[in-house]
């Protein structure tokens, strides 16, 4: 009999990074670093809050019955929509824009963010999610976001300040799969 229950397969995101570029840069097709800084190049947003990342991926289905049938004859997905999250711990020249939608800083100390015009695009970006487990990488990658949700932040005396980032995935502008899952784990190999 079959056992189907290897706890070698059980993940957990023990550390990770956040990576993010323009839009429609070259996203990584192995295990290797992205390529950094530099034009089309991928930077690094730093520490996270020890909550991680959450990829949450929903659809929505639409049920097609006919007269005859009590129970749906078939079901069509109509929409779908991924969402990464998770809240920035560091205030700096890359994750105060990522945040916000865009936007400029000037100055040198003291330094002055601008947040983006009120009649500026949504600002796009290609995001790389890397999740490490010892020595395994768990990667996330998608081609177009936005950041769609609300960012809340606290200052307070007992806690960290953080910057939410709540980003929504875009279909690609040539087509096709919106982004791609890269595993070194070992328990993706067939048989086993």
């Amino acid at each position: 009999m079959a056992t189907w229950t290897n706890s070698n397969s059980a993940a957990v995101g023990g550390t990770g990074e956040v990576f993010t570029a323009s839009a429609g840069a070259t996203l990584p097709t192995g295990v290797a670093e992205p390529t950094l800084t530099g034009t089309g190049g991928f930077v690094g947003h730093g520490l996270l809050s020890e909550d991680g990342v959450t990829n949450n991926i929903s659809s929505t289905i639409q049920e097609l019955n006919v007269w005859q049938q009590l129970d749906p004859v078939r079901r069509t997905v109509t929409a779908r929509e991924i969402l990464i999250s998770f809240a920035m711990a560091q205030f700096d020249e890359h994750s105060i824009p990522f945040a916000f939608g865009g936007g400029t800083i000037t100055g040198s100390n003291p330094y002055t963010y601008a947040f983006p015009a009120a009649d500026q695009n949504l600002e796009e970006r290609a995001i790389v999610v890397d999740a490490r487990d010892g020595t395994e990488l768990h990667r996330f990658c998608f081609s177009r976001i936005n950041v769609t949700e609300p960012v809340e932040t606290k200052w307070a005396r007992d806690s960290l300040a953080l910057l939410p980032v709540g980003a929504k995935v875009l279909a690609p502008a040539a087509g096709g799969s919106p982004g791609s899952y890269i595993s070194s784990a070992t328990s993706f190999a067939a048989g086993s």
